[in-house]
């Protein structure tokens, strides 16, 4: 008897435990998404060969190819497993570029206007 009784209470603690778990990680999960949603995305406006445009942080290269136009220079490093490639605009000075765009694997990370 004093056996079974034993079994109970710790099947049931268990059961209590495992709730308690799962409400904590729940917690974890909507705190999370919270930080998720508060992403504050970076808009940057830059005047390119089409004119003045908005780019933001993250933009695919395509896109911002689409909306700034072909870049004149590209340069390309590889660091372990990460690709940057540079993109130059050469806007007002023919020998150096006034306009450098820089990527992380295919997606813009940072902005240098002159």
């Amino acid at each position: 008897m004093k056996n079974i009784l034993i079994f109970i209470l710790g099947f049931v603690a268990g059961i209590f435990v495992t709730i308690f778990f799962v409400f904590l990680i729940g917690l974890g999960i909507k705190a999370n998404n919270k930080n998720e949603e508060k992403k504050v995305v970076q808009k940057i406006e830059v005047k390119g060969k089409k004119g003045r445009v908005m780019l933001y942080v993250g933009i695919p290269k395509d896109s911002v190819e689409l909306l700034v136009g072909k870049p004149d220079e590209v340069r390309l490093d590889n660091l372990g497993d990460m690709t940057i490639e540079d993109w130059g605009y050469k806007l007002k000075n023919e020998y150096i570029s006034d306009l450098d765009i820089s990527f992380n694997d295919g997606r813009m990370t940072s902005v240098d206007q002159k």
